[in-house]
């Protein structure tokens, strides 16, 4: 990561007192300036291009070439703040060992007895860990907070259901007819986090479900919990989907999905699961 960044934040400005507004006059100019340079040949411009319609659909223009252009710009634009630190932040990929099996004897057989649609969460993981870390790295920060807190809910959903799968058939299968049972509905329930052992995580998805609720279902009372939450001055102060608080929020949200992944699907776990999957399939084959 870049240790000198292009930018240093100074802090909030506050022109509510009238001392410190700028002179009217110079406001004026200013918008004066802005309604000739910027805003006039703005509509010159499009009046133009309607008239040429026909010339401008045969013209090469690569809007995907540009946008990433633009987006790279904003990853690799580093601001540092009040405590020194340093956004965006560089992050590590999703180090995803090994994801257990609906029926852990797959990991030999190859093939499940039955196909439930459960099963599928088991498929969505890796991809939606690895598209929030390469939106992230595309200064795409929307989409990969959207891709993370994805990641999140489809890890806590199949983890429960793979547990209920064992220990309790008749709750799983109410809780997959319940159309209420949301990220959020899993988070607040604390049976649930009890089930999946992740207590010491229950702040940190709360954090993501405000989040979500916030940006994706643009809910504002949800956006003042996250800003309480902020860690620097500019979280606290600003917009959560202002420009320079975007990647601030999508690298916490991404490192509350890497820890998710860390606990579930370590290099422990794995030996684990395999061990499992080996047990089971020696009871499918009665091998002794």
């Amino acid at each position: 990561m870049k240790t000198n960044p292009d930018f240093e934040y100074i802090g909030k400005i506050d022109f509510s007192d009238e001392e410190d507004r700028l002179p009217k006059k110079m406001i004026l100019e200013y918008e004066k300036k802005r309604y000739k340079y910027i805003i006039l040949p703005g509509i010159k411009k499009l009046e133009k291009e309607l008239k040429n319609r026909s010339i401008e659909d045969k013209l090469p223009y690569d809007y995907t070439e540009n946008l990433l252009k633009q987006k790279i710009t904003e990853r690799t634009t580093y601001i540092q703040y009040e405590n020194k630190d340093i956004y965006p932040k560089d992050i590590k990929p999703p180090e995803i060992i090994y994801i257990q099996e609906a029926e852990p004897h797959v990991l030999i057989t190859g093939e499940s007895d039955s196909e439930e649609d459960w099963y599928r969460l088991h498929d969505l993981i890796r991809p939606a860990a690895e598209e929030a870390f390469l939106t992230y790295n595309l200064g795409c920060w929307l989409a990969s907070i959207s891709s993370a807190i994805t990641c999140c809910e489809y890890i806590l959903k199949y983890e429960l259901f793979r547990r209920l799968n064992i220990k309790d058939k008749n709750k799983l299968h109410r809780l997959l007819l319940d159309t209420r049972f949301t990220f959020g509905n899993l988070i607040n329930g604390s049976s649930y986090i009890a089930e999946l052992g992740i207590e010491q995580f229950k702040d940190n998805l709360q954090y993501l479900n405000n989040v979500r609720n916030a940006i994706y279902h643009f809910n504002p009372s949800k956006e003042q919990e996250v800003k309480k939450k902020g860690r620097i001055e500019i979280e606290r102060s600003a917009s959560i989907t202002d420009e320079i608080v975007l990647p601030i929020i999508a690298f916490r949200v991404y490192e509350i999905m890497q820890n998710l992944i860390g606990f579930f699907y370590n290099k422990e776990k794995a030996i684990e699961y395999y061990k499992e999957g080996i047990a089971d399939w020696k009871r499918k084959r009665n091998i002794k």
